[in-house]
């Protein structure tokens, strides 16, 4: 296990509520990826994987709360955050591979996976590719249960006009930003500020378009990124969570998902866009303790 120096995060407050230590951020090799994360918290591991676009960061509600009963480690996905990209080809193999490579590297050999969005797919291709390393499976809107998707992300796939509209500005962050939730309020100054700093950082907003036209065109997500058909072999205990007004991926996909996953639950949060671990972050928090325990 090949660790970097870890120290201390002092932007992620949200961990000291109740006299917990704040997460540490560490750096680890993964292939060719140099690669940041978050660690906190002691007891059984637990992997949180963001979506498109976002960072460690995105887990800022839920990293304190479960590091109270679990290892909770807060990957940043390559060219994502503070991690390196990946000169390679985009594919979700190597999603499965990437996430199979960080816990061979942090010498985790099996653990829950919490993945909302991207990461959500990521973490369904990873339980179905390399079902060993998956304990426990949590589906958050995850990506790759259907080709609807929502028409702004469709129309980042077309060529120059995609550019021009992945182009990183506080405004634009912000607007993409209150797109992801029911309750713009959420929204706050600092968080845009945050995601925005990332998106900034050179190379990040290239890879962020090519990751989404990798797995997506103008009618939405490509054919051989839906998962749908694979989900009757998945043999990973999954709880699928989702926001009742999610306007990235309609509700309906996680409806059509818990009829295809033997034994899989399915909770719906009323009054909430896609990032039910920020609008429901107490509920959320929650019902994902109860299952991976």
């Amino acid at each position: 296990m090949a660790l970097a120096c870890c120290i201390a995060d002092s932007d992620m407050s949200t961990s000291n509520e109740k006299g917990l230590s704040p997460p540490q951020e560490c750096r680890i090799r993964v292939g060719s990826v140099d690669v940041h994360y978050l660690v906190a918290g002691s007891g059984s591991p637990v992997l949180l994987v963001h979506g498109l676009g976002n960072s460690a960061a995105a887990w800022r509600s839920n990293i304190g709360p479960l590091s109270e009963r679990f290892h909770v480690y807060a990957v940043d996905l390559p060219g994502h955050g503070l991690s390196a990209p990946y000169n390679g080809k985009y594919s979700l193999s190597y999603g499965a591979h990437f996430i199979g490579g960080f816990l061979d590297a942090l010498n985790l050999k099996s653990v829950g996976i919490i993945g909302s969005s991207l990461g959500g797919m990521l973490a369904l291709k990873t339980a179905l590719d390399l079902p060993e390393k998956v304990k426990r499976l949590v589906l958050v809107g995850s990506a790759g249960l259907g080709r609807e998707m929502a028409p702004f992300l469709r129309w980042l796939t077309i060529p120059i006009l995609g550019q021009l509209m992945a182009r990183p500005s506080r405004r634009t962050t912000r607007l993409s930003l209150e797109k992801a939730v029911f309750d713009p309020s959420f929204i706050t100054d600092d968080l845009v500020e945050e995601v925005y700093r990332y998106r900034a950082i050179p190379g990040a907003t290239s890879t962020m378009v090519k990751i989404l036209r990798t797995g997506t065109n103008i009618r939405g997500q490509k054919a051989g990124f839906v998962l749908l058909d694979q989900l009757d072999s998945l043999g990973t205990p999954t709880l699928i969570l989702w926001g009742a007004q999610d306007s990235i991926f309609p509700v309906a996909q996680a409806c059509r998902a818990h009829g295809r996953i033997p034994g899989s639950k399915l909770h719906i949060f009323q009054d909430c866009g896609h990032w039910p671990q920020m609008e429901r972050s107490k509920e959320f928090n929650a019902l994902v303790t109860q299952f991976l325990l």
